[in-house]
């Protein structure tokens, strides 16, 4: 009884440390959209829009090289 608890155990401590890695790796994905979103509902007056620099694609702009 005590090996199957402690295998128990094991597996949901492997689990745990599987969720926390993905969850990492997704932060900057989601920082990205977020910044997306905002930047997206930020209005610009017409009369300004010659005076605003073209924005490039954000989630390009953004990616780290793999």
């Amino acid at each position: 009884m005590r090996s199957a608890t402690v295998g128990l155990l094991d597996r949901l401590s492997r689990y745990q440390a599987r969720a926390q890695r993905a969850c990492y790796r997704a932060l900057p994905e989601l920082r990205t959209l977020e910044t997306n979103r905002a930047l997206r509902a930020f209005q610009v007056d017409p009369d300004d829009l010659p005076e605003v620099p073209t924005i490039v694609d954000t989630i390009e702009s953004t990616k780290t090289p793999r």
